[in-house]
């Protein structure tokens, strides 16, 4: 399950948008949690946001740091404090006690527009 949570953080942050569906589909039939994924997904931002802040600074506790620093630079300190907040936004969403969609629909909708975001130049 960890592996499919890092390949849909790397699809999300390689805006991929295409890719988004399938593999949701496949996190939702292991039975990942919704909250879980935000919050790996706040967590892997987060380091993306650090790497682009301070670029020359070392990475650590990241598997793949020449893939975090390629996907730090085509976002941008910017876009990646956007991301922090749609993320937060969604967070918020699904543990609200009047939140009636489906919780994992929120969060593909959410991945959609965080990759769409990164797909803008």
């Amino acid at each position: 399950t960890e592996a499919e949570v890092d390949d849909i953080l790397h699809v999300v942050a390689e805006a991929r948008a295409g890719e988004i569906g399938p593999v949701m589909a496949r996190l939702q039939g292991q039975g990942v949690n919704p909250v879980t994924l935000t919050i790996m997904a706040t967590r892997h931002f987060r380091t993306l946001y650090r790497i682009a802040a301070n670029p020359g600074a070392p990475v650590w506790g990241v598997r793949d740091r020449d893939r975090a620093q390629r996907q730090a630079r085509d976002w941008g300190a910017a876009k990646l404090e956007t991301a922090l907040g749609v993320l937060m936004d969604t967070d918020l969403t699904l543990r609200s006690a009047g939140q009636r969609a489906p919780a994992l629909a929120l969060v593909e909708r959410a991945f959609i527009r965080l990759a769409m975001l990164g797909a803008q130049r």
